[in-house]
């Protein structure tokens, strides 16, 4: 007894992180104002319409994600019920982060929580607190719990029949949303290429998985509410939408996933470079320290500080208002070609910058994955009416994609950086700003 209780109380120390995050975040949760936009018409559905009969209205007339618009059915006329899970879900993200990516240490954990806590949760308010983050945050966790239950597999650890089922339902869940659904399909090609590379069997578990995404995919592109809905998105937000090249799209696709990143107070962005810069300071390489400088230096001054910067070069002030409904490029305007040489310029650097690192542990090669991802998982809005619509909320998993990486590295090089903790004390100020700005 005596062994199980000091076990048990071990446990409980080194999470503490986490439960100190969940009261956080509960708190903030209390606050919120839930009767705003989606919050609202899914509550009146659930009071005047049976679970199957809005399911099936919503499949022929809007939408295939009924896992989880399944959820919000129940969820929307509870609110106090989400305040508490939604608390838990984004708990849980910053454990599984840890679980998954790195090492154990109670420094690691609060690093994890300092992560999820940059996200500027704010965003998840653009169409409903619960309709939004039920449609990104609790899908980002199903994400999250199936690659636990991956790595686990890969770590030839024999899974138990539960933990079948449990990934299963997280996955189906995941993938019902359409930005998710392109996640794991990413991800599971580049773990196929990975074992066809190492030799190695695959298993049953990914066999399994494969067969749910593609299963899922299908469900999403025969279901008749997506395109009743896209018609109808097309009418209400971009009637011009059908009518644009491939080109067109593309661009309108690199421009606003790119744009925020660069021009805009994007601190998961901020979060990432500084993790580089601390990491390749460790370095003598100099041109990959120049590199790291560049993106630091354009992160921080472009972003971060950018009305700051308008304030003392007023001509400037063009590249915080050139990104428009058709995006950036204009042959008619060689202004338009100034941002696309900045994204340029920092496309080779973090390129550079991560070849280095390939080159340093060839473990790292996951880093790029996970940012190519989360690029192609907000880059793909390009082929939707709503790219511009649908807001910041879209971005989530790609700012997410830069938290994890950011995290990753950290754990994976702990050893060469001196000054984390300073590092964690800014961000941690930056997290503790985020909360305030969801209060006020």
């Amino acid at each position: 007894m005596g062994k199980i209780m000091s076990k048990l109380k071990k446990q409980f120390i080194s999470n503490i992180p986490y439960y100190v995050l969940f009261f956080i975040l509960l708190f903030i949760h209390i606050q919120l104002n839930v009767s705003t936009g989606d919050d609202v018409n899914f509550a009146i559905r659930a009071k005047s319409m049976t679970f199957t009969d809005f399911n099936i209205y919503k499949y022929y007339n809007w939408s295939s994600r009924q896992l989880i618009e399944s959820v919000l059915y129940f969820i929307s006329v509870h609110s106090h019920v989400w305040m508490l899970l939604n608390s838990l879900v984004i708990t849980i993200i910053a454990k599984l982060i840890e679980a998954i990516f790195c090492n154990h240490t109670i420094k690691m954990k609060i690093l994890c929580c300092i992560g999820t806590l940059i996200y500027p949760l704010i965003d998840m308010s653009s169409a409903g607190w619960m309709a939004t983050t039920i449609n990104y945050y609790w899908p980002l966790g199903a994400i999250l719990i199936n690659l636990y239950y991956l790595k686990k597999a890969n770590n030839f650890i024999k899974l138990k029949w539960y933990e079948y089922i449990i990934s299963s339902i997280a996955l189906l869940f995941a993938a019902n949303q359409e930005q998710v659904f392109a996640i794991l399909l990413g991800t599971y090609f580049f773990y196929i290429i990975y074992c066809f590379i190492n030799k190695r069997k695959i298993s049953f578990f990914v066999i399994l998985n494969i067969v749910l995404i593609i299963a899922s995919g299908t469900y999403i592109f025969t279901c008749p509410g997506n395109w009743v809905r896209k018609k109808q998105e097309i009418k209400n937000w971009f009637p011009d939408f059908g009518t644009l090249s491939f080109f067109r799209k593309i661009e309108i696709g690199i421009s606003s996933t790119v744009y925020p990143i660069l021009f805009k107070n994007n601190v998961p962005m901020l979060f990432l470079s500084s993790t580089l810069l601390i990491i390749i300071n460790t370095f003598k390489n100099s041109l990959v320290k120049a590199s790291t400088m560049i993106i630091f230096v354009m992160t921080l001054v472009f972003g971060v500080l950018g009305k700051y910067l308008v304030d003392l070069y007023p001509n400037i002030s063009f590249l915080y208002s050139i990104l428009g409904k058709y995006g950036i490029l204009s042959l008619s305007n060689l202004k338009s070609f100034v941002p696309y040489i900045m994204f340029l310029i920092e496309f080779i650097t973090l390129l550079i910058i991560i070849l280095f690192l390939i080159k340093d542990n060839r473990k790292n090669i996951d880093i790029f994955i996970i940012l190519l991802i989360g690029f192609g998982s907000r880059f793909m809005l390009c082929f939707s009416p709503t790219v511009w619509v649908s807001g910041n909320r879209t971005a989530l998993f790609f700012y997410f994609s830069m938290i994890i990486a950011s995290c990753l590295l950290i754990s994976r090089y702990h050893h060469r950086i001196k000054n984390l903790d300073y590092f964690m004390a800014i961000f941690g100020v930056f997290a503790f700003c985020n909360i305030i700005n969801c209060l006020v």
